[in-house]
């Protein structure tokens, strides 16, 4: 068979062998080569858009669920991030908003305590205006905006010299208390406060109506003379109460 030329069957045809094909397989079988994760730098860029920046990106062949993966990877960390901040201070915000809250409310309660307390005393020096009235609620121990009357003698001394002066040292002071009592909370509540800038005209009308009603008891006290010695003392203190120690001198002075 040699002589006649003859090659062997296995000359024309190469067997590959065991190791050749398990390499095969396993290229066959390995992933696409994926190029790496895009830095997060490129997204923070203030002109980032995001058309253009996938539009010029070389070589990205990557499929829909692998930007999908992809982007849930990414999503993990961030969230992580996100969320540390918010566990670790998780008690000062729950306590923040309980003072926001809480805050909020006093302020609002304030505003209608010193809304209610001008309107009361609005009335009050309005009925006291008129002669031979008295407000209903000036009889009510329980009123929040009425002061406790002085001394029983205090009381008596009013009535005896009812027809001497209109209005009572008594319901002067108990006026001019209810009114520093305005003025006290809306300090409290904050002068800067839109509604207590809108109520100060309110109140200095209530002030000046109280420095009038003053005025008057003041000179019908130095014409009574001797009799109206204390009434005369106890409108003095009440000059000082209301900061208008100025008013006074002018009122003793006659002018």
């Amino acid at each position: 068979m040699t002589g006649l030329g003859i090659k062997s069957p296995t000359a024309a045809f190469h067997m590959a062998s065991s190791s050749s094909s398990s390499n095969s397989s396993e290229d066959d079988d390995a992933p696409l080569p994926f190029p790496e994760a895009l830095p997060r730098s490129d997204f923070l860029a203030t002109d980032f858009d995001p058309a253009s920046y996938l539009s010029n990106l070389p070589h990205r062949h990557q499929t829909l669920d692998d930007l999908k993966g992809d982007l849930r990877e990414r999503s993990g960390p961030i969230s992580a991030e996100l969320l540390e901040p918010v566990n670790s201070n998780y008690t000062a915000f729950l306590s923040l908003g309980d003072e926001l809250r809480g805050g909020r409310l006093t302020r609002l309660k304030d505003v209608k305590v010193v809304y209610a307390g001008v309107s009361a005393l609005e009335e009050k020096l309005a009925v006291a205006s008129l002669p031979g009235k008295v407000p209903a609620h000036d009889a009510d121990d329980d009123d929040a905006w009425s002061v406790a009357s002085s001394e029983d003698s205090d009381a008596e001394d009013d009535e005896v010299y009812t027809g001497l002066v209109g209005t009572s040292p008594s319901k002067l002071s108990g006026l001019a208390h209810d009114y520093c009592i305005i003025e006290a909370l809306a300090d409290v509540t904050g002068r800067d406060t839109p509604f207590v800038t809108k109520m100060e005209s309110r109140m200095m009308r209530c002030r000046n109506t109280l420095l009038l009603d003053l005025n008057a008891a003041l000179k019908e006290s130095r014409k009574a003379g001797d009799k109206g010695k204390s009434r005369l003392v106890q409108y003095l203190g009440l000059y000082g109460l209301l900061d208008a120690e100025a008013e006074a001198v002018k009122a003793l002075k006659g002018k």
